[in-house]
């Protein structure tokens, strides 16, 4: 099972070593096109559209997953005999989302 979610990747960068180290290019294999070096420059979308529509999304998704955090957290606090502080569940799931995006 492994190996054949492998294979088609392996394939990839298998072809994409193989065609220059060998000139397959030169000899009738066709190429799409350059692999770009380096890391793509950062573009952010800052223009009001963007935001716009994005904007009612991320919110119904932030209040879910809030939600979510909420309904997982009020039975564990039970067994605890402890009180769920929604703020501080709030601010957790903010500083989570942030620290997965920066890993």
């Amino acid at each position: 099972d492994t190996g054949a979610r492998l294979a088609p990747m392996v394939g990839v960068v298998g072809a994409t070593i193989l065609v220059p180290l060998l000139g397959l290019h030169e000899a009738g294999v066709a190429v799409t096109g350059d692999v770009p070096s380096g890391l793509p420059g950062l573009n952010l979308a800052l223009s009001h559209g963007h935001w716009r529509a994005l904007l009612q999304p991320a919110l119904l998704i932030g209040f879910m997953i809030f939600l979510i955090s909420m309904s997982a957290a009020q039975p564990l606090a039970l067994k605890r005999q402890e009180k769920v502080h929604s703020n501080y569940e709030l601010i957790g799931v903010g500083v989570a989302n942030i620290g997965s995006a920066l890993t």
